[in-house]
């Protein structure tokens, strides 16, 4: 990242190539399992990195600091659906119903599995879902998680 920000191109070509995929995996994740969500916001964030290169931090590892980019501009995106959902639900658009139809004698098919693991990550609050994703989607480690969170590693004992 240091190359990209003295305009080393081919720099920025590796790190695309190295970081695109992970980052949009964990946008895609983060950000209800929405494919074009994710992959426009993984474009954002490499138009971030070209228009603004000076703002990367040499002292922070580069995986933790792309990942906090990435985390805050999750959390500006909830900020927004949560203004839509809000709109919409005066409105009366979005009433849902509660689904009970888990099949019991299923519960190894992987696709039960991950449709439930889905609505376990809903009910949680947003930032222990933000921390399950990141430590269990993205093996990032607790003190990876806590600076992209800017918060202590002690926030994660409770």
């Amino acid at each position: 990242m240091i190359e990209v920000v003295k305009g080393d191109e081919h720099a920025f070509s590796l790190i695309y190539d190295r970081w695109s995929k992970p980052i949009v995996n964990y946008f895609f994740k983060m950000l209800w399992q929405d494919s074009e969500k994710a992959q426009d916001m993984m474009q954002d964030l490499f138009v971030k990195i070209i228009n603004k290169p000076h703002q990367y931090d040499p002292k922070r590892s580069f995986k933790t600091w792309i990942y906090t980019v990435a985390y805050n501009m999750c959390k500006n995106e909830y900020r927004k659906h949560e203004t839509r959902k809000v709109m919409s639900n005066n409105l009366n658009e979005n009433i849902g119903v509660k689904d009970n139809s888990y099949n019991y004698d299923m519960k190894t098919d992987t696709g039960i599995f991950n449709q439930r693991l889905k609505k376990e990550l809903q009910l949680m609050s947003d930032n222990h879902r933000k921390v399950f994703i990141m430590r269990i989607k993205h093996d990032l480690s607790i003190k990876e998680i806590a600076s992209i969170m800017d918060t202590s590693e002690g926030f994660f004992m409770l």
